[in-house]
């Protein structure tokens, strides 16, 4: 009896082919930038399978309509590939393929099974873009375990101009399905009809140019990759003709766009922003590059007028000639080395003036000063040390909080920690604080944002606050909410010198502006993203009138002389008199005496009716834990 044998030719004729294909794995989309495409390479032998058996059958007419399928028959039927070249499919010919294998699906299996694989792979690949980070100095993401299509192998960090032409080349694929109208203006009129499904699917396409639009900004803050260059850097990249739809003055969409000015995720500084509005619509006008020209309202709507408006200092002021050298210390110079751990404020001046805070506002101008509100600039941020009766003591590495190199006129900071925590998650936490005093009158705003780290570990430690004296030192102990110190004599609950803002967790999103605006007339914190984040609920101000109340009770007992607080004798006396005057047996020039005199209503327990002679400043502080980067505006 004789056993039947299929013919080599025949399509059956290999029993393992799927036991092959499922053992390759998931297909490994990578970006084409010769062909600006996303592509994945077929199996060998399935590939040459399909190419003889299938192909030939897909398309009965030559050449075809769609000019990315018939490059594609081209290719693998017509034999125009490199030899030994693989069967690759492609995202831009995606579509056109799985129209004609749904005409006949009988006849094209296994290029069928192989493109809807791909179409999976293509939307994990969306989805978990970019898989590895640009490396940059600060805390990128240098390593992943895939690429998002079940691929384990680590890949080399692409360069910055690499990932810039990777994003942009899938944007273009994107627009070619209409996806950048569509997320720009949802629900539009002309969207409603019945549209072709975008590669990877329209979940992915969406989350991928969100993903897009965010990475477009990081490009320019953190990369050096300006975004008024873009144009160029892509025709150095690729010929002039292919980068020429790329570009982002190309794009002819305003509502895309705006889209982009409106991104709230890694912003550039506004004014450049600003520029890139005027230079696209000098563009669509054929204005002259230096002729001024009027931005669409959508435009002007998109960007931040308080950031347009801002004047960080260039140089010492007249409020600012007596620390200039204080400030210059804060941080290292241009000539510092890059990401140099920032020195802690007792070692960055003299023994004398090492902690000493900038001068106040002229007298001239304090009515303006109460009206506006001042910015604490990131560049007045210096390393507070831990105390040595903190637990976490030994834990302290000054090494670890690094700095990015600035320019001397920049007024921003930013600064990540790299210290190692192999015992205790927290121990290596450092403490930043401003040296800028705010007086207990006026409004005083910080902005930041969390570069990296949200991942970390130990980001839930991060803390941002008020605090009093923090260059006496900082102290973490066990079962404490964050920074603090030893009570002082005479300390109540509340009245701590470190001020924690409970709310920011809430608002904290990573590349988000968060600005904080503390109103000391009103006794209130507020927080708001810049720009608002859709999505994000904004949260009520933050109290802070009984945190104050005890604070400036703590001053007042702090200026009084030891013995006025511990003579048992001094205080009977005082509170004898104090009971005489509640009783009214006491008047006249004596009662007047006695109540005008700060230690003996300190003595009585009066505090509250003392003014301090001298009120207490205060400090935003920042604390960074181990895994985190923060900037600093």
């Amino acid at each position: 009896m004789g056993v039947f044998r299929s013919p080599e030719h025949h399509l059956w004729a290999s029993t393992g082919l799927r036991a092959e294909a499922q053992a390759s794995g998931p297909l490994h989309v990578v970006f084409d930038p010769a062909t600006l495409d996303l592509v994945a390479a077929l199996p060998e032998r399935l590939g040459q399978i399909i190419a003889d058996n299938e192909l030939p059958h897909l398309c009965g007419f030559r050449p075809c309509e769609d000019p990315y399928v018939e490059a594609f028959l081209g290719l693998f039927l017509d034999c125009r590939a490199p030899v030994g070249a693989p069967v690759t499919l492609g995202a831009r010919s995606l579509a056109g393929l799985q129209a004609l294998v749904e005409e006949q699906p009988e006849v094209c299996p296994l290029l069928r099974s192989q493109l809807n694989q791909f179409n999976n792979a293509l939307k994990e690949w969306m989805l978990s873009w970019p898989a590895v980070e640009p490396t940059r100095q600060g805390l990128p993401r240098v390593s992943s375990s895939g690429d998002g299509a079940g691929n384990t192998a680590l890949r080399a960090p692409p360069t910055a101009e690499d990932l810039e032409l990777e994003l942009h080349g899938v944007v273009d694929i994107l627009s070619e399905y209409g996806m950048l109208h569509k997320v720009s203006c949802p629900g539009s009129a002309e969207m409603e009809g019945e549209e072709e499904e975008p590669p990877g699917g329209r979940e992915a396409a969406e989350a991928f140019y969100q993903a897009a639009l965010g990475w477009t900004f990081k490009l320019a803050s953190f990369y050096g990759l300006d975004l008024l260059g873009q144009p160029a850097r892509l025709a150095q990249a690729c010929s002039i003709v292919a980068s020429a739809p790329l570009s982002l003055l190309a794009w002819s969409d305003e509502a895309q766009v705006a889209e982009l000015l409106r991104c709230p995720f890694f912003r550039p500084p506004e004014r450049e922003l600003q520029r890139l509005a005027q230079r696209w619509v000098q563009e669509r006008t054929g204005a002259a590059g230096d002729e001024p020209v009027e931005l669409p309202e959508v435009f002007a709507l998109a960007l931040e007028q308080d950031l347009l408006e801002e004047q960080p200092p260039s140089g010492p002021s007249s409020s600012e000639a007596a620390p200039a050298a204080a400030a210059e210390a804060a941080l290292p110079s241009t000539s510092q080395e890059s990401g140099a751990p920032l020195q802690d404020a007792a070692d960055a001046a003299g023994p004398e003036d090492a902690i000493e805070p900038q001068a106040p506002p002229p007298a001239a101008d304090a009515a303006v000063a109460e009206k506006t509100t001042q910015r604490i600039w990131g560049s007045s941020f210096k390393r507070v040390a831990r105390r040595a009766d903190c637990a976490t003591a030994v834990f302290d590495d000054p090494a670890g909080l690094q700095i990015a190199e600035r320019a001397r006129t920049s007024d921003t900071l930013r600064c990540w920690n790299v210290a190692g925590e192999a015992v205790v998650i927290g121990a290596a936490r450092q403490v930043m604080a401003s040296d800028v005093p705010m007086q207990s009158t006026g409004r005083f705003r910080l902005d930041l944002r969390v570069v990296a780290g949200v991942e970390a570990e130990a980001a839930h430690l991060l803390e941002i606050g008020i605090c009093a004296e923090p260059f006496a030192g900082v102290h973490f102990a066990a079962g404490e909410p964050g920074a603090g110190r030893p009570s002082a004599p005479g300390e109540r609950a509340g009245g701590a010198p470190f001020f924690r803002f409970c709310s920011v967790p809430d608002l904290l999103l990573e590349g988000v502006r968060l600005s904080i605006e503390v109103d000391f007339d009103k006794a209130e914190a507020h927080f708001r993203n810049i720009p608002d984040v859709e999505g994000v609920a904004p949260v009520p101000p933050a109290p802070m009138l009984s945190w104050l109340k005890e604070r400036e009770r703590m001053t007042i007992i702090k200026n009084r002389p030891t013995g006025e607080l511990e003579c048992t004798l001094f205080k009977s006396h005082a509170e004898h008199l104090q009971d005489l005057i509640d009783q009214g047996t006491l008047d006249g020039d004596l009662a007047g005496a006695v109540l005008g005199d700060s230690g003996a209503r300190v003595a009585s327990g009066q505090v509250a009716a003392v003014r301090p002679e001298v009120p207490e400043d205060y400090h935003f502080y920042v604390v960074l834990p181990v895994g985190m980067e923060i900037e600093m505006f």
